[in-house]
């Protein structure tokens, strides 16, 4: 697991993680979000939704590819 804390204006959840992981395919993040693998201030979610400052985005999952960033 991995936690962000997102402090800037709002954007979609899909762009920010494109932005902290730009190595993975937003495939993966839909496959997470279908998943409900991760979670906005504690609550699971199951679509892009917009991220506004003093969100704590939680992301679960293969810690292997995570690794790498």
């Amino acid at each position: 697991m991995r936690t962000y804390k997102f402090d800037r204006k709002p954007i979609r959840l899909s762009k920010y993680l494109a932005e902290v992981f730009p190595e993975l395919r937003f495939g993966y993040f839909r496959t997470l979000l279908k998943q409900r693998e991760i979670r906005i201030n504690g609550k699971k979610i199951s679509q892009d939704i917009y991220l506004n400052p003093g969100d704590n985005v939680e992301v679960f999952c293969d810690e292997e590819k995570l690794l790498k960033f």
